[in-house]
């Protein structure tokens, strides 16, 4: 019973509208599908972004190094924070490239190109420098 109102109601609306009332109907129309055409598109990027963010959150928690998802060529296109990861990473490999960094008096550990050097350098750390210091 109500569906045959609403439908007399917009049949009765659009028979008596002006001229100007028509015109004004339709441009809503057309800006409301351009809304709405926009809030799907973000719509649609965020779930990307969330699952990509999620894959790439896992990849990373599954490594110790932090260089080697970037050594992999792994991508994560559409996660924010490997957008910012992969700017990072490329940073920090090019300062290792061109300014090394020379310690006197420290063990040298040489990797052996996989990058997994972490039981290394905590074997070769006193244990002086493990503890928290006091204020």
């Amino acid at each position: 019973m109500i569906q045959p109102i609403l439908a007399n109601a917009a049949v009765y609306a659009i028979e008596n509208a002006t001229t100007e009332g028509k015109i004004t109907v339709i441009v809503l129309l057309i800006l409301s599908l351009f809304s709405w055409t926009i809030i799907i598109t973000k719509f649609r990027q965020l779930m990307i972004a969330r699952r990509m963010t999620k894959k790439f959150m896992a990849a990373y928690a599954s490594t110790r190094d932090p260089l080697d998802i970037k050594k992999r060529g792994e991508e994560f296109d559409g996660a924010p924070a490997y957008a910012l990861y992969e700017r990072g990473a490329e940073e920090v490999l090019y300062h290792l490239k061109n300014n090394p960094v020379v310690m006197r008096g420290a063990v040298t550990v040489q990797s052996l190109g996989e990058g997994n050097t972490d039981h290394l350098a905590r074997a070769n750390t006193p244990r002086s420098a493990l503890r928290p210091t006091k204020p």
